[in-house]
Parts: C-alpha cells; sequence; structure tokens
C-alpha cells in the first residue's frame, strides 16, 4: 500500500510544482 501512496504522494507535488511555476511566469 505504500507504493501506490507514494506515486499520489509524487504526482501531487509534480502538480503543486507545475502551478508554482504558471504562477511564477504570471
Amino acid at each position: 500500500m505504500s507504493k501506490p501512496f507514494i506515486i499520489a504522494t509524487d504526482a501531487s507535488e509534480i502538480r503543486l510544482g507545475a502551478v508554482l511555476s504558471q504562477a511564477n511566469e504570471i
């Protein structure tokens, strides 16, 4: 169960990073 959780966390971090990047561009 730890693997799927880690994958979900990584995906969330990537999305947060993308959002922060877009905010910085603006």
